[in-house]
């Protein structure tokens, strides 16, 4: 995202990565959809593998423009390493700490500049 404003006029950059003021908040259905889809991915991956069809493989799970950007030295780990982040990747909901007032800002719905702000009560 680049920059995130607070209410209170701070700016949340999160150029770097890890960031500590931003994170990401799954619920329970989404993190158990992600982990099946991954499990049957790798084992979609491994049989391919198997069979010497894995470049096949590859390059239909990662269809379009990112497979011409896929090297064609790949090993099997930073295969099943992408096959995890594009699960992981595909729910999920952004959310930012400001270090100066303590707001939490929970985006309402993945892909979307919609975002619910939490304030601290003492």
């Amino acid at each position: 995202m680049g920059t995130f404003a607070c209410r209170c006029g701070y700016i949340i950059r999160d150029n770097d990565y890890p960031c500590p003021l931003t994170g990401q908040l799954k619920w329970q259905t989404e993190t158990e959809s992600e982990s099946e889809e991954r499990n049957s991915d790798v084992k979609d991956f491994l049989a391919a593998l198997e069979n010497e069809s894995d470049k096949d493989w590859v390059k239909n799970y990662f269809a379009g423009r990112y497979f011409e950007l896929y090297p064609d030295q790949i090993t099997i780990g930073d295969v099943i390493e992408d096959i995890a982040s594009r699960a992981s990747n595909k729910d999920g909901r952004c959310v930012y700490r400001c270090p100066e007032c303590e707001r939490i800002y929970i985006q309402r719905e993945f892909y979307t500049d919609d975002w619910t702000c939490y304030e601290k009560v003492e």
